[in-house]
């Protein structure tokens, strides 16, 4: 008696395996490209922080450096405002208690003796220039606005005399009351004056080349990250 072979069937169904079958929805061609990553970035975006970060440090010591050196400058104008108005404050008690001038004169003498030793401590101190100064863009505006000071204190002395001469008799009390009034008025324009002669008077010829060039190195320092 003889046995038949037993033969295995190997249809579709047997030969899958569920484990090991590979979904072609799924699937992933090797050969299909992938997006490729830019390695770039990441150092593009901190070169980018690192330039602003010393832009922003720069404008700050910049501007520290500037508020500084014009701080001391308004130190200096101010004491040399001290020494001016002393000596306008002698000259004008004396002329007109001592001397007898009226307030136009006495105003006008006292703004003249002050007005000498304050233009050379603005100048050579304050604003520390040096060299001679330019007629139309120095030297007449200053004038202009000390004149205009000057014309400032003389009325409001002149105003202060008629005032106070038929309640106050005696003629040396009244020169303290004319000195008071016209430091007054001085005081009034002290800062405006520093404003102009700092913005307008004083200002540096060569300032804006230097300030161009200055932008100029700093902007050759920071790197190029724009991509091409």
């Amino acid at each position: 008696m003889t046995s038949s072979p037993v033969t295995t069937s190997t249809g579709p169904a047997d030969s899958a395996d569920p484990a090991t079958s590979t979904n072609p929805a799924t699937s992933t061609n090797p050969t299909e490209p992938t997006q490729p990553t830019d390695p770039t970035r990441p150092a593009h975006a901190a070169a980018s922080e690192a330039a602003t970060f010393r832009k922003a440090a720069a404008l700050k010591s910049s501007l520290l450096k500037s508020a500084g050196a014009r701080w001391g400058t308004f130190l200096r104008y101010a004491a040399g405002s001290a020494v001016a108005a002393g000596c306008s404050e002698i000259v004008l008690i004396g002329s007109y208690g001592l001397l007898g001038l009226g307030p136009q004169a006495a105003s006008a003498l006292a703004w003249l003796a002050g007005a000498i030793p304050n233009y050379v401590l603005n100048r050579r101190w304050a604003w520390r220039r040096r060299g001679g100064a330019a007629f139309l863009r120095e030297t007449l505006p200053y004038w202009a606005i000390t004149l205009g000071t000057a014309v400032l204190a003389v009325a409001a002395t002149s105003v202060a005399d008629g005032w106070v001469r038929h309640v106050v008799t005696d003629r040396g009390e009244r020169s303290f009351l004319l000195g008071a009034v016209y430091l007054a008025a001085y005081g009034f324009v002290f800062v405006a004056k520093f404003a102009l002669f700092d913005r307008w008077v004083f200002v540096n010829s060569d300032e804006p080349c230097s300030r161009r060039a200055a932008d100029r190195s700093s902007r050759s320092q920071v790197p190029n990250t724009t991509r091409a």
